[in-house]
C-alpha cells in the first residue's frame, strides 16, 4: 500500500513519490544531494503548486532524515458533543492544540496532555486516529522535521477554557460547525487541510451532517 507523505516547508507541500492522488500540476524534482541547502535556499515562488519528489516513499522519507533532526508530537481534534470543535489562536493564526510527546508517553496519552495543558480541558475521550501532518522548520540554528499524530476526541467538560499564555496561545475558543471554514482561512496550510479531511471523515461530520 503506498504510504503518503506530505510535508510542509515554507508553507509549500513537499509530496515524498508519486501516486495516483499526487497533483500533477506540482513540480517534479529529483532528492536534493545537499537537503540542508535545499531547505536553507527554498523559495515557495518557484513551486507555486507545490512539489512531487521522484522516487519511493519510505526511502526519500528515511533519506530526509538523515539530514533533519525528528521531533514527534501529538494533538488533538476536539469535539463537543453538540458539534462545535475547539480551536486555539497562537501567533496570530487558528490551530490546534499538539505538543511534543514526553519520554515514555505514548502517542495518545501526549495528545490528551497536551489539549488539556493548552487548551484547559478535560473529560475527554478518544474517538479515532487520523494520519500524521509533517513540517519542516528551523529552531535553534536547526532543520527539524515534525511529526505530528492527530487524534479526534469528544470533550465533556462543560468548565472555561484556559489557553496557555507561555506557549503564545492568546484564544482558546469553541467553534461552531457550520463557521469553521471561516477560521480556516487562516490557518497554516498542514492544518487547513487536515481539517478539510477531518470534516469529510470524522466522526462529528457524520454526525453534523445526518441532521
Amino acid at each position: 500500500m503506498f504510504q503518503n507523505y506530505k510535508i510542509f516547508l515554507r508553507d509549500t507541500p513537499i509530496e515524498l513519490g508519486y501516486s495516483e492522488a499526487s497533483n500533477r500540476q506540482a513540480s517534479l524534482i529529483s532528492p536534493p544531494e545537499d537537503v540542508i541547502q535545499f531547505v536553507e535556499s527554498f523559495n515557495p515562488s518557484m513551486y507555486p503548486n507545490g512539489i512531487i519528489m521522484k522516487g519511493g516513499a519510505d526511502n526519500l522519507y528515511n533519506y530526509l532524515l538523515r539530514f533533519l533532526h525528528l521531533i514527534e508530537s501529538s494533538g488533538g481534534i476536539v469535539w463537543k458533543p453538540s458539534g462545535e470543535l475547539l480551536m486555539i489562536f497562537r501567533r496570530g493564526k487558528w490551530d490546534l492544540p499538539k505538543g511534543k510527546i514526553e519520554l515514555g508517553e505514548s502517542t495518545e496519552v501526549a495528545a490528551l496532555r497536551e489539549v488539556g495543558e493548552e487548551a484547559g480541558a478535560g473529560k475527554l475521550r478518544i474517538i479515532q486516529k487520523f494520519k500524521p501532518t509533517y513540517h519542516i522548520y528551523k529552531e535553534m540554528g536547526k532543520w527539524i522535521i515534525k511529526k505530528t499524530f492527530w487524534f479526534e476526541m469528544l470533550c465533556f467538560d462543560e468548565g472555561d477554557l484556559k489557553p496557555q499564555i507561555e506557549e503564545g496561545i492568546t484564544s482558546v475558543e469553541w467553534i461552531p460547525y457550520k463557521k469553521i471554514q471561516e477560521k480556516l482561512i487562516n490557518c497554516y496550510p498542514s492544518i487547513n487541510e487536515l481539517l478539510q479531511n477531518v470534516l469529510l471523515h470524522s466522526y462529528m461530520a457524520e454526525k453534523m451532517n445526518n441532521y
